[in-house]
């Protein structure tokens, strides 16, 4: 007797789940292999600074040290964030910076996170008053002709550093429908501030940028880690606070990101928000950075603890 199609298809059918089932599997226990790879960099990132005695490890000083490929003599340079191209806003490409003979001498301050109220307080920055230059794709109208930093019309109004990277306020983080329009998909709050995150932003991170508690270097590596993957998925992110730790997020990342020095950084975002204040202790960990990062320093630190223009 013949066999009706649905007793021919059903075989058919539950093997293909079957398959489905095994690649659903299969799928899953790779995402944890990853996740599991990543904690482990990370963990191994952490001893290594710990023995090194280092706050924080440079990526390619990290790459050289855990790589199974032999050295080679050349200039390691920092590793770039894959962009898609048709997705992600396009990044400059900016030369790396030149120091002037600025080099780390040995004697090079050793950083410390420890710190008192007093060095939490923001405290207004003097202005730049010789701009360094910066590369034309960065450069905002105005900047390299020296005119006057441009003043934001309202403090809520949010300020744009870099076409994916913004400035604002506790209250521009509340306002749904301006983050909305702005196409905001990712807020960083940098203070201990706790915020109510509007439903239609895809992804809200709180680095305690003013917290004695915790790490700096592990805040800022959230942070950059947040920024670039938000521009990596062609959004926008929103770093704000009322207390201006956002500012020296936007620097840590010009440097880390677009290789900047930190002269370089503080002017764009300056000129940017003239009203720009640095606490004592991020002033401290900005010159820090820098010198980790680059191996020189373009800024160094007055003896009130605030940041000026390094001498020659």
């Amino acid at each position: 007797t013949a066999r009706s199609p649905s007793v021919l298809i059903r075989p058919i059918l539950k093997m293909a789940m079957m398959q489905d089932f095994q690649m659903q599997e299969k799928l899953h226990d790779t995402l944890m292999m990853i996740d599991r790879e990543k904690q482990e960099r990370v963990d191994l990132m952490a001893r290594m600074e710990k023995l090194l005695g280092m706050e924080s490890l440079p990526r390619q000083t990290f790459e050289m040290l855990t790589s199974s490929q032999p050295p080679q003599n050349q200039q390691v340079q920092p590793e770039a964030a894959p962009i898609p191209a048709q997705a992600a806003p396009e990044m400059p490409d900016v030369p790396q910076a030149t120091w002037e003979g600025r080099e780390i001498t040995a004697e090079r301050m050793v950083y410390s996170d420890t710190a008192d109220g007093e060095d939490l307080v923001p405290r207004e920055m003097p202005l730049i008053q010789n701009r360094p230059a910066l590369p034309p794709s960065l450069s905002p109208d105005g900047y390299e002709q020296g005119d006057t930093p441009q003043m934001p019309g309202h403090p809520d109004i949010p300020i744009e550093i870099l076409p994916f990277l913004m400035l604002g306020t506790n209250q521009t983080a509340s306002d749904e429908s301006l983050l909305t329009a702005l196409g905001v998909t990712a807020l960083l709050s940098t203070s201990t501030v706790d915020h109510e995150v509007p439903q239609d932003v895809l992804q809200y991170l709180q680095c305690s940028f003013n917290d004695l508690n915790t790490s700096l270097s592990l805040q800022r590596q959230k942070a950059m880690d947040t920024i670039s993957s938000t521009r990596q998925m062609a959004g926008r992110v929103l770093v704000f606070d009322n207390e201006d730790l956002n500012c020296c997020v936007c620097m840590m990342y010009l440097m880390w990101e677009c290789r900047l020095t930190l002269l370089q950084s503080f002017a764009l975002v300056q000129y940017k928000l003239p009203t720009l204040r640095v606490s004592r202790r991020l002033c401290k960990y900005l010159v820090h950075y820098e010198a980790i990062l680059h191996g020189a320093n373009s800024m160094q630190l007055t003896p009130d603890g605030l940041l000026m223009e390094a001498t020659i």
